[in-house]
């Protein structure tokens, strides 16, 4: 919306600055209305904006044939099962002990305490370690150690490349953390992509742990990256989306060349001018979310209506 206004204002500023006081009043009572809306329900967006990073105690687990290495409330754990119990070495190799109470728990001693408990589980040995972030399960088999999913699915948890948004990952609702995975990987899809809605194949989906620090769930599976332009260059390549770019540029150099110069003098042109800046307003929204069966029509049918409003 801010971006359609913008372009609004430029394309017609001669008219709003004649009556700039009625624009401003109306501004006003929009900014008002909208603050009084949002105060009446606890202020949910307007307290986003003196958001703080999200510090998280778990900062990683990776899964190997030696152990589960936990870097936990600033201190790194590798902890390995056998028959008797859990046993923990530091980064250094030296063993670190470990406490059992009463009721069979286990204490790992990082930087905060974590109770662990020790199970044989399908004929398999089994630690599911109690996070503040929430409960992760690890198995050992003959193959090494493995993450237990909440479907039942063994994975290995391993690094996952990632830009470092310093805690910030959970804005836009988890968006930033979406983009932040998506980013490293787009060197891959230069020049062809993952193919058309594969997306959630292409998307590290064994990032454990960051989908349950910013997602608050390790079972969520990302289908698109709410960015359409992410989600373009991933599936079909950074050359098709350079291809999509360049129209965008060339719509909007023709649409706004004739538009800001044109006094709308007829209902033509207003019809086209309207189509014109909801498509400014489509483009904007890509960048927050994903092009649509419903949407993407409806943009190309306004691009051809504002494109004919002056071109036939």
């Amino acid at each position: 919306m801010a971006t359609g206004g913008i372009i609004f204002f430029l394309c017609i500023r001669k008219s709003c600055l004649k009556k700039w006081n009625y624009i401003l009043s109306a501004i006003l009572v929009f900014v008002l209305v909208c603050v009084g809306l949002d105060a009446s329900n606890g202020l949910p967006f307007l307290s986003r904006m003196v958001d703080t990073s999200k510090k998280a105690k778990l900062q990683a687990a990776l899964t190997s044939k030696e152990g589960i290495t936990i870097s936990y409330d600033e201190k790194s754990l590798t902890l390995t099962l056998d028959k008797t119990g859990l046993s923990a070495k530091d980064s250094k190799g030296n063993t670190v002990p470990l406490t059992q109470t009463s009721n069979g728990e286990w204490i790992i001693p990082f930087g905060s305490p974590v109770a662990a408990r020790f199970m044989e589980k399908d004929e398999a040995l089994t630690c599911i370690l109690q996070l503040e972030e929430g409960s992760l399960e690890f198995v050992k088999t003959e193959e090494g150690y493995f993450y237990r999913n909440e479907d039942g699915k063994l994975d290995i948890m391993e690094k996952i490349p990632k830009l470092d948004l310093h805690g910030l990952e959970y804005l836009g609702s988890g968006r930033l953390y979406i983009w932040s995975r998506v980013i490293p990987m787009l060197k891959n899809y230069l020049l062809i992509g993952s193919g058309p809605d594969t997306f959630a194949e292409a998307f590290p989906q064994n990032d454990y742990v960051g989908k349950l620090i910013y997602a608050e769930n390790p079972r969520r599976v990302m289908e698109s990256a709410h960015n359409d332009y992410l989600t373009r260059w991933v599936q079909t390549g950074f050359l098709s989306l350079l291809a999509l770019l360049v129209f965008y540029l060339w719509f909007f150099k023709r649409c706004f060349s004739f538009y800001r110069n044109c006094e709308l003098q007829t209902k033509k042109q207003q019809l086209g001018f309207g189509c014109f800046l909801a498509c400014i307003c489509y483009l904007t929204c890509c960048f927050f979310s994903d092009s649509s069966l419903y949407t993407t029509p409806t943009f190309y049918l306004f691009a051809g209506i504002a494109l004919a409003s002056f071109t036939t």
